[in-house]
């Protein structure tokens, strides 16, 4: 029998009003960042299913308006979850204030939350999601008489051997994610953005998305997303992307960022000076003594005051 398309799969889209240092040479960053959209778009309606999005849409959570207008064009319809950079100091309890609040409520990442416990469940054609946003830990699929195909969607950082970032943490391994998998159809992990799939025998087929974009040197992967199949099978579908442009200059930028700690002391005495912290920017960037990028990145920090 010929398998049956679900859903489409994708986490980690990070979007930006600006590009990543590895991504600064894009001539339009903003129509590199809709090249995917589109064809995520365009892969969702010629299978005829949603799209399932493991959280951290945005990269920060308090985007400027300007990159949420631009999000509630560009966008596909999908259903989603918060990760850590869509929430408000990381906390699910302050998501009123977020980027990611102004477009949830849209067609475009509808989302339906009723509560089952701690988790967000929502029913869609034959297919029975539940969401563990950031903060909200996976548990076992709950009892259910029901015949639907059960999908846990998370956002947690989950790692195996050869996929993480160096002394990534015990607890976050994949092996101890294991212990909640009992009764899902498949997992979809967003966070960590080294792609990978597992399945336990047994178990469910578990993937982690990795990053739908690349963003930095490290994400040493083909932009993709995975098309979940009715058999609980996942398969990698990558996106065309022969006009991104690769090659800023992170070791730059990062060498840049260290020049901050020279203004610290300046910045210390705020209160006995009389000067608010803007002002108090201004007047460092008028003197000229630190280099673009820390104005920069100064001048973006006073914008979302």
């Amino acid at each position: 029998m010929r398998k049956k398309p679900l859903a489409i799969a994708i986490a980690d889209i990070h979007l930006s009003i600006r590009p990543p240092a590895y991504r600064s040479q894009e001539p339009d960053w903003k129509e590199a960042m809709r090249r995917p959209m589109l064809q995520l778009q365009s892969l969702a309606e010629s299978f005829d299913v949603p799209i399932l999005c493991a959280g951290d849409v945005f990269d920060r959570w308090d985007s400027k308006p300007e990159l949420i207008n631009w999000a509630l064009n560009e966008l596909p319809a999908m259903l989603s979850i918060p990760g850590q950079h869509d929430l408000p100091y990381h906390n699910t309890q302050m998501i009123h204030k977020s980027a990611y609040q102004s477009v949830e409520g849209t067609v475009l990442l509808e989302w339906d939350k009723r509560r089952e416990g701690k988790s967000w469940r929502t029913k869609l054609g034959s297919l029975e999601i539940y969401g563990f946003p950031f903060g909200t830990p996976l548990t076992a699929a709950p009892k259910s008489k029901s015949k639907a195909f059960r999908v846990a969607l998370v956002h947690a950082y989950a790692w195996k051997r050869g996929c993480s970032y160096g002394h990534a943490a015990e607890h976050d391994h994949i092996k101890v994610h294991q212990k909640q998998w009992h009764g899902w159809d498949a997992i979809i992990y967003g966070d960590n953005h080294i792609p990978f799939t597992v399945r336990p025998k047994g178990g469910p087929t578990v993937i982690n998305c990795g990053s739908l974009m690349i963003r930095k040197s490290d994400d040493k992967h083909v932009p993709s997303c995975w098309i979940l199949y009715d058999d609980g099978s996942f398969k990698r579908y990558e996106l065309d992307s022969p006009d991104d442009v690769y090659g800023g200059n992170e070791t730059a930028l990062a060498e840049s960022t260290v020049d901050m700690s020279k203004i610290i002391s300046q910045l210390q005495n705020l209160s006995s000076s009389g000067l608010d912290f803007e002002e108090a920017v201004h007047r460092h960037i008028k003197e000229g003594t630190s280099s673009e990028a820390v104005q920069n990145i100064l001048l973006e920090a006073i914008s979302h005051e």
